[in-house]
C-alpha cells in the first residue's frame, strides 16, 4: 500500500457556543492532519481509519463589555412612606429586574413601608453586554413617640388626682399600672394623703415603645388647734386640760399614760400635778399629738383670828403637805414669845395650827 502524508497547514473556522443570542467566531489552527492510506492490501480484517486533529487556542477570545451600573439602598426612620433600592444604568435600554430571593426576577421593584431590614437582588442586562448582578438593603428603623409626663404634687383636698401624661403622636395606645406588671387603660387616681407611683406604657406600630413612671404626692393638711394647761388651787371641783380644734371633722383622743387613748378627757379634783396626753386626727390631715398638765395646788392661805382676852389668840390654816410653812410660824412665835402651836384636826385637806 502506498502511503501519502500531507503536512500542509490549513486554517479552520469553528463556531463557538452561543452567548446572548450572538455567534462568536473562534479561531483555531490545525497543526497536523493525517490522510488515511487507501492503498490495497491483502487482509481479511476490517480497516480502521484514524483522524487526528490538534487545535491551538492560544489566541484570546473577545469578551462582552460590562454594563455600567450604580445601586444604593435605603436607611431611614419609619415615616409611613414606601422605600426601595435604587438601581441606575448609563447604557440606554438596559433591562433591570429585581428579586426577593435571588432566583426569580421581575421588573417590579419591591418597596417596603414597615420597620425592618430587607434585601433586594437586582440584575442589569442588555444584548452585547455582560449582565450585572448585585444586592442592596432597605433598613427602616422605629420612629420615636412624642410625649410628656410629670408628677402631681399637692395638699389633700378630698379630690382624686393622678399623674400628668400627654401624647402628641396620634394613634398611640396608653396603658397604666400600679405595680409595673399588670397594665390596663384605666389611669389610677388617688384621694388620700400619701405618695403613689403610677407606671405607664405607650405603644404604636413601627414606633419604639415608651415605658416610664411618675408619682402622685398628696400632702397632709394641717389641723388647726390650741391647747392649754390648768393651774389652780384646790377647790374640790374636777379640772382638766383644754384642747380646742378649729378644723372640723377631727377626732380628739386622750390618755393618762401616752399609750391607751380614749375619747374621755381625764379630770382631777385632788391637789397634785397630772399629765394628760392628747391626739387629734382626721383623714388627709397630719395627726397632732401633744400633752398638757393639770396642776392643783393645796390651799395655802393662813387665817389669823383676834384673841378673846389677854394675849392674842387665833388659828393659822396651813395646807396639807406644806409643813415647811411651820418653820415660818415657829420663828414668828419665837420672836413674839406668844404661846405654842397646837395641831387640830381639819377638813377639806387642811391642817389647822392654833396658837394661844
Amino acid at each position: 500500500m502506498k502511503k501519502n502524508k500531507n503536512r500542509n497547514m490549513i486554517t479552520c473556522i469553528l463556531l463557538a457556543s452561543i452567548v446572548g443570542c450572538t455567534l462568536l467566531p473562534v479561531y483555531a489552527t490545525v497543526a497536523e492532519y493525517q490522510y488515511p492510506d487507501t492503498s490495497l492490501t491483502e487482509s481479511s480484517a476490517d480497516c480502521d481509519v484514524i483522524y487526528k486533529t490538534t487545535y491551538d487556542f492560544s489566541e484570546n477570545i473577545p469578551k462582552y463589555p460590562e454594563l455600567e451600573v450604580s445601586a444604593s439602598g435605603y436607611d431611614g426612620v419609619y415615616d409611613g412612606n414606601s422605600h426601595g433600592i435604587e438601581v441606575d444604568c448609563k447604557i440606554v435600554d438596559a433591562k433591570i429586574t429585581y428579586s426577593l430571593d435571588g432566583k426569580k426576577y421581575e421588573e417590579r421593584k419591591p418597596v417596603y413601608t414597615n420597620v425592618g431590614t430587607y434585601v433586594t437582588y437586582y440584575k442589569a442586562e442588555k444584548d452585547g453586554y455582560t449582565a450585572v448582578f448585585g444586592t442592596e438593603t432597605v433598613r427602616i428603623k422605629e420612629a420615636v413617640i412624642d410625649y410628656s409626663s410629670s408628677d402631681y404634687s399637692g395638699i389633700y383636698d378630698g379630690k382624686p388626682h393622678g399623674i400628668y401624661l400627654s401624647v402628641h403622636t396620634d394613634g398611640c395606645k396608653i396603658l397604666y399600672s400600679k405595680d409595673g406588671v399588670n397594665y390596663s387603660s384605666r389611669k389610677p387616681e388617688y384621694k388620700e394623703a400619701g405618695t403613689y407611683v403610677t407606671y405607664f406604657k405607650i405603644t404604636k406600630d413601627n414606633y419604639k415603645a415608651v415605658t416610664g413612671s411618675n408619682k402622685v404626692i398628696i400632702g397632709k393638711q394641717t389641723i388647726q388647734y390650741s391647747s392649754s394647761d390648768y393651774n389652780g388651787v384646790y377647790d374640790g371641783k374636777p379640772h382638766g386640760i383644754t384642747v380646742s380644734v378649729s378644723t372640723g371633722g377631727c377626732e380628739v383622743l386622750y390618755s393618762e399614760d401616752g399609750v391607751n387613748y380614749s375619747s374621755r378627757k381625764p379630770e382631777y379634783k385632788e391637789a397634785g400635778t397630772y399629765v394628760t396626753y392628747f391626739k387629734i386626727s382626721r383623714d388627709g390631715y397630719g395627726t397632732v399629738t401633744g400633752r398638757g398638765r393639770v396642776v392643783i395646788e393645796p390651799e395655802n392661805n393662813a387665817n389669823i383670828g383676834s384673841p378673846d382676852s389677854g394675849a392674842g389668840s387665833g388659828i393659822f390654816n396651813v395646807q396639807t403637805g406644806d409643813d415647811s410653812s411651820i418653820l415660818f410660824f415657829a420663828v414668828l412665835f419665837a420672836v413674839s414669845g406668844i404661846g405654842l402651836l397646837k395641831q387640830n384636826k381639819s377638813k377639806g385637806g387642811r391642817k389647822n395650827y392654833e396658837y394661844k
